[in-house]
Parts: structure tokens; C-alpha cells; sequence
């Protein structure tokens, strides 16, 4: 007889639903800039050099969001777009040029 957990269970579905948010997240972060694949966005952001740019966007919305579900996923866009838009136009203008 199998014992299953339903508690253990439900958190890693939970945990594996919020995974898939995120990459969806910034990959709609990464298209909806156009971040170029040339431009090394994790140091930018504070983050290891090794990390992509869709690791360094990852990163960046764990960062601001600790629990994540489809409806918050949603109403937090907006402002993670804003926040995202924020920290870019700080890089001099040189750099800007990494965006496309």
C-alpha cells in the first residue's frame, strides 16, 4: 500500500505550477523589451555573470515575488514591467544600445 501525502503533494504541484510562471514571465519580459541576447542582464540586475538573460529575468521575479500564483502572476505584470523599465533606463546610454 502506497502512502501519499497530500499536504507534500499539493506544495510540489504548487511549486512546479509557480516554476512554469515564472519562465513564462520572463520570457514575456525578455520579448516584451526585446532584450538582446548580446546584452549580459545579470550583472546589470545584480546577479552572477553565468546566469542568461532568461536566468538573470528568473531571478529577477523570484526576487520580487516570493509566492506566485496565476492570478497574482497577473496582476503583478504590469508592475514587475515597470520595476524591469526602471532598472534598464538607469544603464548609461552606451548600454542602451544592448537593447533592441
Amino acid at each position: 500500500m502506497k502512502v501519499i501525502y497530500f499536504y507534500e503533494e499539493r506544495m510540489r504541484r504548487q511549486n512546479k505550477k509557480s516554476r512554469s510562471l515564472i519562465v513564462r514571465m520572463a520570457r514575456a519580459l525578455r520579448d516584451g523589451y526585446a532584450i538582446s541576447p548580446d546584452l549580459e542582464l545579470a550583472p546589470l540586475l545584480g546577479y552572477q555573470e553565468e546566469l542568461s538573460n532568461e536566468g538573470a529575468l528568473e531571478r529577477f521575479i523570484v526576487d520580487e515575488l516570493q509566492v506566485l500564483d496565476e492570478q497574482l502572476a497577473q496582476s503583478i505584470f504590469s508592475a514587475l514591467c515597470d520595476r524591469l523599465q526602471r532598472r534598464l533606463t538607469l544603464l548609461p546610454l552606451h548600454m542602451q544600445g544592448g537593447l533592441l
